[in-house]
């Protein structure tokens, strides 16, 4: 039995059409870091973390912190070694920041300069009084 044209139209129209979709939900290669977190004192410095990864994953370090700097912020692939730098904090409060790499974060805690308070002896008569506190810092850092 031979169909024509015509029929073969019919019979396409007058079928609903069923659209299929396909979806892959694929989770990003993060690899693994040396270390998930780093203190750094508070002069600043220089470290380094170690990252196992695919050869055929490329990724990058990257950090929303302008105190933090990837040495190579270029793409690269493939396990390695990524080096940063650490401004130094000129505060006597610590700091937290991340540096990002292939997804994964390493949390970099900086130490302030330590503080210590100084109080002149003093008397308060009835009537109110004052004294003087003097904070002294390492570094003169900010307070």
């Amino acid at each position: 039995m031979m169909i024509n044209q015509n029929e073969i139209i019919e019979l396409f129209e007058s079928r609903s059409r069923v659209v299929l979709v396909h979806q892959v939900n694929q989770k990003a290669s993060l690899g693994t870091l040396s270390e998930s977190d780093i203190t750094m004192p508070p002069a600043g410095g220089a470290d380094f973390v170690d990252i196992e990864i695919s050869d055929k994953t490329n990724w990058k370090a990257e950090s929303p912190n302008a105190w933090i700097k990837p040495i190579n912020s270029a793409t690269r692939a493939g396990s390695g070694r990524v080096d940063f730098t650490v401004d130094p904090n000129n505060s006597v409060y610590p700091r937290s920041g991340t540096l990002d790499i292939a997804g994964n974060s390493l949390v970099i805690q900086q130490e302030g300069y330590k503080a210590s308070l100084e109080k002149s002896s003093s008397q308060f008569r009835p009537g109110g009084g004052g004294f003087t506190l003097k904070v002294n810092t390492e570094a003169n850092a900010l307070w």
